[in-house]
C-alpha cells in the first residue's frame, strides 16, 4: 500500500512510519520539522520518500 504521512518526523508519525515500513508499505512523508526531528526517521529506506514542507 502507498501511504502519505504528514508530520512523519514527530512522535506519533515516526512510530507509525516505522510500523508501516516494517509491514512493507511505501511511504511518502511530509514534515516541516517545526517540532519533529529528522533523526526520528531512518536515514534511507528504499520504500520511504521524505519531503520537507508544509500542507
Amino acid at each position: 500500500m502507498r501511504i502519505f504521512l504528514t508530520g512523519g518526523a514527530g512522535c506519533l508519525g515516526s512510530n507509525l512510519a516505522e510500523r508501516y515500513l516494517e509491514a512493507g508499505h511505501d511511504l511518502l512523508i511530509l514534515d516541516n520539522f517545526a517540532t519533529g526531528h529528522r533523526e526520528s526517521l531512518p536515514e534511507e529506506h528504499p520504500h520511504m520518500t521524505l519531503v520537507e514542507g508544509s500542507v
